[in-house]
């Protein structure tokens, strides 16, 4: 489903700011609100990365092979969202 919110520019950066300070995207910031507001669980972490524990267990890969592909996964995410001026 999608809506849209007419929200004070006040309001929307504070929101901003926070899903920054929380290293989220906006949107999944104001659906883990509105998930929370209509008493549904987000997802636990281990609930989430369960897709790619079944793929690496398929795979083959060891406990230091996994960790690697995490890491490097979280370090290209990261760079995507600095700032191109940082």
């Amino acid at each position: 489903m999608s809506i849209t919110i007419d929200l004070p520019t006040e309001a929307e950066a504070g929101l901003r700011k926070k899903a920054k300070a929380k290293g989220i995207d906006f949107s999944e910031f104001l659906e883990n609100i509105l998930q929370r507001e209509a008493n549904i669980k987000p997802m636990s972490f281990s609930e989430s990365a369960r897709p790619l524990r079944n793929w690496t267990n398929t795979q083959g890969y060891c406990e230091e092979e996994i960790e690697d592909l995490v890491d490097e996964a979280v370090s290209e995410v990261r760079r995507e969202k600095r700032p191109l001026n940082q």
